[in-house]
C-alpha cells in the first residue's frame, strides 16, 4: 500500500475516543500518515510511556483513508480506554507510534498498578509477555 503526502507531514495528532467512531477502528489523519514516508507500513507498533508491552496494530486502507484496525480493539481494552478519553498519537520512527492517554478529567491515565485495573486484562497481558514481572 502506498501513500503520497499532499501536505507537510505532521508527527502527532489527537482525538477523543468515542465508541461510535473508534470502537473497532480509528481513522488516521492524512497528514499524520505522511510521517511514515511514501510507503505506509501495513502494521505499526503502539507504545505507552512506562509500559513494556507493545501492541501490534494493522494499518488498513479503505476509500483513500487509513485506519488503525486489527489489534486496535486489544489496545483499547488493554489500556482501559473509555468514552471521551483523549488520545495523542506521536510518530517515533517507521512503524512505531507512541500513544498518550488522558481521561475526561485531563489527567494522564495509567493502566497498571492502579486500583481498579481489570484483572482479566492483566491476565491477557501476562500471556502476551510471560517474562513481564511488573504485573
Amino acid at each position: 500500500m502506498y501513500w503520497v503526502a499532499h501536505h507537510s507531514p505532521t508527527t502527532s495528532f489527537a482525538t477523543h475516543y468515542t465508541t461510535t467512531l473508534c470502537q473497532t477502528k480509528l481513522k488516521i489523519y492524512p497528514t499524520f500518515m505522511g510521517s511514515f514516508g511514501a510507503r505506509a507500513p501495513e502494521r505499526c507498533s503502539m507504545e505507552r510511556e512506562g509500559e513494556v508491552t507493545t501492541w501490534e496494530v494493522r494499518i488498513a486502507q479503505a476509500n483513500g483513508e487509513f485506519f488503525f484496525e486489527e489489534g486496535w480493539v486489544n489496545f483499547v481494552e488493554d489500556n482501559n480506554i473509555e468514552e471521551h478519553d483523549l488520545l495523542i498519537f506521536s510518530y517515533v520512527e517507521p512503524a512505531r507510534v507512541f500513544v498518550q492517554i488522558f481521561g475526561r478529567n485531563g489527567i494522564g491515565k495509567r493502566i497498571r498498578n492502579t486500583p481498579g485495573y481489570p484483572s482479566e486484562i492483566q491476565k491477557r497481558l501476562s500471556r502476551k509477555n510471560p517474562t513481564n514481572n511488573a504485573l
